[in-house]
């Protein structure tokens, strides 16, 4: 039942709703979203939870642990993502929260599915791989475009192959770019997780150019940085918060680990050729 609440409604109903005069056609829309973010979170919190009993045989637990989660991934996730995308430009600040909810269940899934040590979970249906490249490039929000980037960070750890890593690559790349620094920091971050080993230096890195794209954007994060902060503290303020908001603390830090960490991930490469 809550599979089956995690979706978005379908693609009828959302087009009649964005057309519908009736004046409560928004509040449908509303209970609709709500119903739906409450289902997404409940599973993302079951995902979470699953783990192997103690002192299992890891090939017991797989065989036990895979067909639930598979069920997820192509119940939930490959039919929410491609709805996800049909949602009539004028629903979407209705629905945003939906969106934020399965950004996050795609996270957890693909998190999960790593840490059990099921690698063949991580071949996502091709809407929910569309859906987290549209995320990453424009996602409603800033939380979920660094759930995208998380997301495919993850991927790009475990998918080491020329040919999905350099999309993988390629994304978190165009990330960098973000006008929001909090999302621009979690692109570096992410990358340099990704590459931290020198596996795919000449068959990804070099032929992406990262390094020059690096280049530049180290060239501004310390400027970039220093503005969030200034107006960052400014809006905590004019809200009523200061500056040991949890929010902001947790932001700010991962700004700090990418301007700190980026100058020398770009060092190391350049002292092994690229």
């Amino acid at each position: 039942r809550i599979a089956a609440l995690s979706t978005f409604p379908p693609q009828e109903l959302l087009d009649s709703l964005a057309q519908s005069p009736a004046r409560d056609a928004p509040d449908m829309a509303h209970k609709l979203a709500e119903r739906q973010a409450s289902a997404l979170d409940c599973l993302a919190n079951w995902v979470a939870a699953i783990a192997p009993p103690p002192d299992s045989d890891p090939t017991t637990h797989a065989g036990l642990l895979e067909p639930l989660l598979a069920a997820v991934r192509d119940q939930v996730l490959g039919p929410a993502s491609a709805a996800a995308v049909g949602v009539p430009s004028i629903l979407a600040p209705v629905f945003e929260a939906a969106q934020l909810s399965l950004s996050n269940l795609v996270l957890v899934f693909l998190r999960r599915a790593t840490a059990l040590g099921l690698p063949g979970l991580l071949a996502l249906p091709a809407p929910a791989q569309a859906a987290l490249a549209e995320w990453a490039r424009s996602g409603t929000s800033e939380v979920v475009r660094v759930h995208a980037i998380r997301a495919l960070a993850t991927l790009g750890t475990v998918l080491r192959d020329a040919s999905s890593n350099a999309a993988i690559g390629s994304l978190l790349l165009d990330s960098t770019a973000a006008p929001s620094a909090p999302v621009a920091a979690e692109a570096v971050i992410a990358l340099m997780d990704v590459y931290a080993e020198d596996d795919l230096n000449d068959s990804v890195m070099r032929p992406l150019d990262m390094l020059t794209r690096l280049d530049h954007v180290n060239k501004g994060v310390a400027g970039a940085v220093a503005a969030w902060v200034t107006s960052e503290k400014q809006r905590l303020k004019a809200i009523g918060k200061g500056a040991k908001d949890p929010d902001y603390v947790l932001a700010k830090a991962r700004l700090q680990e990418a301007k700190t960490n980026l100058p020398r991930f770009i060092a190391y490469k350049r002292d092994l050729g690229l």
